[in-house]
C-alpha cells in the first residue's frame, strides 16, 4: 500500500491554481485530500478529475468556524496545508491544527510583502522577480522561508511573470509533497525579523498614469495584465491606454 499524507488546500482560482491542480492530479496516489477551501470552479475541476472524498468550504468569506469544525474530526492526525493565493488571513486556531501551513507568495519576502508585488518589482527595476515559499505565521507574509524561485526581469509583462512563477511554484509544491511523503525534513531557512515593505491592495492605482516618457516601457510592462486596467497617458480627461504588442 502506497504512503499517503493528509493535505488541505486553501485556494483562489487563478494562474497558480491551474498549475497546482495539474500537480494534485499527478500526485493523487500520494495524497489524502481531506479539505478544500476554494471557489466553486476549483471544486468542480477537482471533482471532474475524480477527487470526491474531500470536505469543501466556499472561500467567499473566511468561514473560520466551519473550517475549525471540520478539523476537529482529524484530531491526532498529522495534517499539512497549502495556501494557493488564498484571500483570507489564516487565524492562529487554524494554523495550530497543522504540522505546517505553507504559502506560495508572488514576491521576494520580506522586501515585497502584500499585494501586486510583481508590478511593484517591475516598477522598481529589480533585476529578478521572485516567488517565495514560506510557512504561514500569524503575521502576513512573515513566516519562515523555505525557498525562493525567480524570473529575470527583462521586457516581460506582469502577467507573463506570474505565469512563469506559477509553473515554478507548482513544481516546488510537487517537490514538497514528495519530501513529506518520504518523511524528509523541510529546511526552514530563516525567520523574517525585519518588516520589509507591505504593499496594500490599493497601492498601484495612483501609479498607473505615465507622467514622464521615461516611464512608458516600465509602466506598460508592470500593468500589462488583462483584463485589469493597463498603464495610461492622460490627455485632459481622456485616458490613452498602453499595451504590449507581441510579434
Amino acid at each position: 500500500m502506497s504512503k499517503k499524507i493528509n493535505i488541505a488546500v486553501f485556494v483562489t482560482s487563478a494562474l497558480l491554481s491551474v498549475q497546482i491542480l495539474k500537480k494534485l492530479i499527478r500526485l493523487k496516489k500520494k495524497l489524502n485530500l481531506f479539505l478544500v477551501v476554494s471557489d466553486i470552479n476549483f471544486k468542480k475541476k477537482l471533482e471532474k478529475n475524480n477527487f470526491n472524498n474531500f470536505k469543501w468550504i466556499n472561500n467567499n468569506e473566511s468561514n473560520k468556524l466551519k473550517i475549525l469544525k471540520i478539523l476537529k474530526n482529524f484530531k491526532g492526525k498529522k495534517l499539512y496545508a497549502f495556501s494557493i493565493q488564498y484571500p483570507w488571513k489564516i487565524i492562529k486556531d487554524i494554523l495550530e491544527k497543522f504540522k505546517i501551513f505553507i504559502n506560495f507568495h508572488f514576491g521576494d519576502i520580506p522586501r515585497y510583502r502584500g499585494h501586486h508585488t510583481i508590478s511593484h518589482a517591475i516598477l522598481n527595476n529589480e533585476k529578478f522577480i521572485y516567488g517565495t515559499i514560506h510557512s504561514i505565521d500569524t503575521e502576513l507574509d512573515k513566516g519562515r522561508i523555505i525557498d525562493k524561485v525567480k524570473v529575470k526581469n527583462k521586457n516581460i509583462s506582469s502577467k507573463d511573470v506570474e505565469k512563469i512563477i506559477s509553473i515554478k511554484l507548482a513544481n516546488y509544491f510537487e517537490k514538497l509533497i514528495i519530501k513529506l511523503v518520504d518523511k524528509k525534513e523541510l529546511i526552514l531557512k530563516e525567520t523574517i525579523h525585519n518588516k520589509g515593505k507591505f504593499y496594500s491592495i490599493n497601492s498601484i492605482e495612483e501609479l498607473k498614469e505615465v507622467k514622464d516618457y521615461k516611464e512608458i516601457l516600465n509602466k506598460t510592462f508592470a500593468f500589462d495584465y488583462p483584463p485589469h486596467e493597463p498603464a495610461y497617458i492622460k490627455v485632459k480627461n481622456t485616458r490613452i491606454y498602453l499595451s504590449i504588442k507581441k510579434n
